[in-house]
This record gives C-alpha cells, sequence and structure tokens, in this order.
C-alpha cells in the first residue's frame, strides 16, 4: 500500500458518503459493502482471504461478529459495523464488542460506521484512535488510519495511537511528514506552515519545486508539452464566471480588467500563466487548470513536509 492510493480512496469514500449517504443510513449490508471493506482492503485486510477477515464470526450463542480481523493466524480485532449515521457508542455495540473480545481473545475491538471508525481496548472508555471521513482532512484521516495497517499490526505486540507510530511508518516504507509526504493534488493539501519539495506527475516523472506558484506553472508547462493544453483552451479563468478579475492561462499578459499579471510566467509564444496567488489558491488552480484541459488532478501528487523554522 503506498500513503497516495489511500488518500485516493479516502477522497472517494467521501464523495460516496456525500453522494449516497440516506442509502447507506437504510442499509448496513451496503454501508459495509461500499465503505467499510474499500477501506480494510486498502489497510491490507483482503476481505476475501479467511486467514485475514472472517465475516459474521461465531463466538458462541447464536451471536456472531461483524468481523473477526485475524493477524497471525489470532483473532486480532473484532469489528462491530453500523449503518451511516447510527450511533456508535449506543451502549449495545460497545459493550458487544468487549463481550465478543472477551470470547474470541481479541486484543482490540473496532466501531464503524464507514465514515467514522473508533479503536478501542476492552476495558477502557477513550478509543486509542478514532477519525471521521467528513470532518477531517483526508492527510489526518490517513496518519490515524495506517495504525490499523496490516503489517504493522502484525509486526508489533501492541497497537499504539498515531503520534507513536512514526518510527514503525518509516521502517515500512511510508514516509513520515517530517522528511516529506506524498500527497495528492486534490488530497486536501494544507499550505499553512508547509513547503513543496517536488510535483510528481501522471507519468510518473517528479520535478522539484520551491514555492507554491510553481504547482500552476510546472504543470502547465507539462500539459503543453504533451498537447493537452491547446489555445482551444484558453484563456481559463480562476472560476467559470467570465467577468472574474483574473486569468489562470491566457494568451495575453495583462488580466480581464486591463491590468498586467502581478507575477506571470511565459509558457510558450503566446502563453502565460498568472501565478500571483497564496499558497491554498495555487493549489486550487492548478486543479482549475488539469481540469480545464480534461486531465485527472487526483494523478498529480505533491511532496510536502513542514516549513523549516528561521533562524
Amino acid at each position: 500500500m503506498k500513503r497516495e492510493s489511500l488518500l485516493e480512496l479516502v477522497d472517494e469514500l467521501k464523495k460516496r458518503i456525500d453522494e449516497h449517504g440516506y442509502q447507506f443510513q437504510d442499509s448496513e449490508a451496503l454501508t459495509r459493502y461500499a465503505l467499510i471493506d474499500p477501506l480494510l482492503r486498502e489497510l491490507g485486510w483482503d476481505t476475501e482471504d479467511p486467514k485475514a477477515v472472517r465475516p459474521e464470526y461465531y463466538v458462541g450463542k447464536n451471536s456472531h461478529a461483524d468481523y473477526i480481523l485475524f493477524a497471525n493466524g489470532i483473532p486480532t480485532i473484532v469489528v462491530e459495523s453500523k449503518s451511516l449515521s447510527e450511533p456508535l457508542r449506543d451502549g449495545k455495540a460497545f459493550d458487544q464488542g468487549e463481550k465478543y473480545c472477551d470470547q474470541t481473545k481479541s486484543g482490540y475491538f473496532l466501531l464503524t460506521d464507514g465514515r467514522r471508525w473508533e479503536l478501542y481496548e476492552p476495558g477502557r472508555d477513550t478509543s486509542l484512535v478514532d477519525f471521521d471521513l467528513k470532518v477531517q482532512a483526508p492527510a489526518d484521516v490517513c496518519r490515524r488510519a495506517l495504525v490499523l495497517w496490516r503489517p504493522l499490526v502484525t509486526s508489533n505486540s501492541e497497537i499504539r495511537p498515531p503520534n507513536d507510530q512514526s518510527e514503525s511508518m518509516d521502517a515500512n516504507n511510508l514516509p513520515a511528514c517530517p522528511n516529506g509526504e506524498w500527497v495528492p493534488l486534490t488530497g486536501g493539501i494544507e499550505t499553512k506552515d508547509m513547503e513543496p519539495i517536488k510535483l510528481k506527475f501522471p507519468c510518473g516523472k517528479p520535478v522539484q519545486l520551491k514555492y507554491w506558484n510553481e504547482l500552476m506553472t510546472k504543470p502547465t508547462h507539462w500539459l503543453f508539452e504533451r498537447g493537452h493544453l491547446t489555445r482551444d483552451c484558453l484563456p481559463i479563468y480562476r472560476s467559470d464566471n467570465p467577468d472574474v478579475t483574473y486569468y489562470l492561462v491566457s494568451t495575453t499578459s495583462t488580466r480581464p480588467n486591463g491590468k498586467p499579471m502581478g507575477k506571470e510566467e511565459k509558457i510558450s509564444a503566446g502563453i502565460w500563466v498568472d501565478k500571483d496567488f497564496t499558497g491554498m489558491n495555487c493549489v486550487k488552480n492548478a486543479i482549475t487548470i488539469i481540469k480545464k484541459t480534461g486531465q485527472d488532478p487526483s494523478k498529480f501528487s505533491v511532496l510536502i513536509r513542514p516549513r523549516k523554522p528561521r533562524r
């Protein structure tokens, strides 16, 4: 599993919740099929492999756990699922999780409705880790979800909260944020106190970045060189409103109001990019430019890291 693919899946699951939420509220089975199973699989729990996952696991007295996750052949995590928006801590589900842990000798139980995920140890009321696909930024969701990554669970004697996981993640070739983290362009990039290091194109080629506004110029160069960006695409506005103040890409170095671009860069003869924007807007504008050429911005990834403090 690569962190980029996890980020892409989190983004896709958020879209499913937005588009089909009312259906998930009426069906636990659909919630499991469309939301829970995909995330489990991405985290290394093959839902088709009985050695890893056993659904409807019999625990005695006509009781069945929704899932049991196995690590090294041992029952490790009980999963109790709910239809979307059902209370997770309604008492019954929590008590069932503890009971099933005792019956299967599992060390943890997980409560989820596909959107909210809460991991507990039996005998403790506070969660070891929790995340909400709708509320939290995708990068934060991924950081928290990685404590459930099967290779980590099978290699460690215990599951630790995300703040204690950095060494294990580095050891498993999952880059931690201090050294740089690859995030899809559409992965909810936070630019505050962060700096861009590299941009990776869909073809896999990376290029160095120094400033956030290069997220607008580098993809535009790439799109032009490959014939995706043509004069027929231009001008590209900051929004779909032709009366807005800014062009993003245009055949002229002046703005719609006749004033010169603040920080322009020439892409080719007669093609200019206005890059006079804040970091967050540069991310949004890059997505707009890529979409306007008919390409998928989620296929572009950015390596980011915390900005080094000035001395």
